[in-house]
């Protein structure tokens, strides 16, 4: 159990947010590597340092769902591995008036269970950050007990999470 802070220096969740406010007709994906700033048993804390749009290396987005080929997938968390980096894979929902709160869809989860256990293959230990947002609201799931998470970006905290259980 753990507790993980992201530092978004790139201002990519923002970003994206604002971009979902102009147009949310498509999804979009990314792709993110974190630096460990500083590790101990019971708290990492990284920083996005780099991105990839999925549709810069194959993916392909749709008005619903996303295609991330799955040979892009092991080469990023190979190089993720390679590099001792926090992997986080985001992607965006379209707003629906009736439901501004955004969550993993049943599609999204079996990709993250199909992530795990190629990470798991691979013997990589570090958490996996799952992350879907739309532009009033974001979600987070983690590959490990995380138990408490914040999303940091130039503005302050975006996001908190913390799990009392």
């Amino acid at each position: 159990m753990q507790k993980l802070i992201i530092y978004d220096s790139i201002g990519i969740f923002a970003k994206t947010r604002n971009d979902l406010i102009l147009d949310s007709s498509v999804e979009m994906c990314y792709f993110m590597a974190c630096k460990i700033k500083s590790f101990t048993v019971d708290f990492i804390e990284a920083f996005v340092f780099d991105i990839l749009n999925i549709k810069d290396i194959g993916g392909k987005c749709y008005k619903d769902n996303v295609f991330i080929p799955a040979k892009s997938s092991l080469v990023f968390l190979k190089l993720c591995k390679k590099n001792n980096f926090i992997p986080i894979i985001m992607h965006t929902h379209r707003l629906f008036s009736f439901d501004e709160e955004v969550s993993f869809s049943k599609e999204d989860m079996n990709f993250e269970k199909s992530i795990c256990a190629l990470a798991d293959k691979l013997g990589i230990d570090l958490p996996i950050v799952f992350s879907v947002i739309n532009s009033q609201s974001f979600c987070f799931r983690f590959s490990t007990k995380i138990t408490n998470f914040q999303l940091i970006d130039k503005q302050g905290v975006v996001y908190e999470y913390e799990n009392h259980h």
